[in-house]
């Protein structure tokens, strides 16, 4: 993988600065590949990554996100430690919007994207980079892995909408659930909601 072969082909999806996410930034540079970082506190840092890596320091909602996932060649998507995540709705939106996702190693990721859950989850920095490096070199393969896994989760995660109609479902005996039931037509959701990364 030359350095010019990755440009504006790895997209690490928003979120704000953590010194682990740079500290893995800065392992991907170290093998050559390029990145396209988005997320809030990272112009701060833009001294300590390559000039080929580009920094946007704002995020990205709603067609804006949609779109860049899906042009994309790899999206990487982090957990936080400090939340002790084992998912987010990163985990989903990406497949969901048509993207090809590589994300962190968790049962809960492996529960979500099945059989296919060991070709895109890394443990390492090192797992990361060689993953990197296979998809990028390989458009065939990473198109067959982001079919499949965008069908599964189509197919068994729900909608936030649909959420919401089990919510309203569950709690149908308050009174004003009825009101909100009838109303939620009205209302649209757009995925993914604004919120704090």
């Amino acid at each position: 993988l030359s350095s010019s072969s990755a440009a504006s082909d790895v997209y690490k999806r928003q979120g704000t600065f953590t010194p682990d996410r740079l500290e893995t930034f800065l392992f991907l540079e170290k093998n050559n590949i390029k990145l396209s970082i988005w997320g809030y506190g990272w112009e701060k840092y833009k001294f300590y990554l390559k000039k080929s890596s580009k920094i946007y320091p704002f995020e990205l909602y709603n067609n804006s996100y949609k779109k860049t996932i899906q042009e994309s060649k790899i999206n990487i998507s982090f957990l936080r430690k400090e939340n002790f995540d084992t998912q987010t709705s990163r985990s989903i939106e990406i497949p969901a919007a048509g993207g090809f996702i590589l994300t962190k190693h968790t049962k809960e990721h492996e529960r979500i994207y099945g059989s296919y859950g060991k070709k895109i989850l890394f443990k390492s920095n090192q797992d990361l980079a060689k993953k990197i490096k296979l998809y990028l070199g390989n458009d065939k393969l990473r198109n067959v892995i982001t079919k499949k896994i965008h069908t599964r989760v189509i197919k068994n995660i729900k909608s936030y909408e649909d959420k919401i109609l089990d919510i309203l479902e569950t709690n149908s005996s308050y009174p004003f659930i009825n009101y909100y039931r009838i109303n939620l037509s009205l209302i649209h959701i757009s995925e993914p909601t604004r919120r704090t990364p």
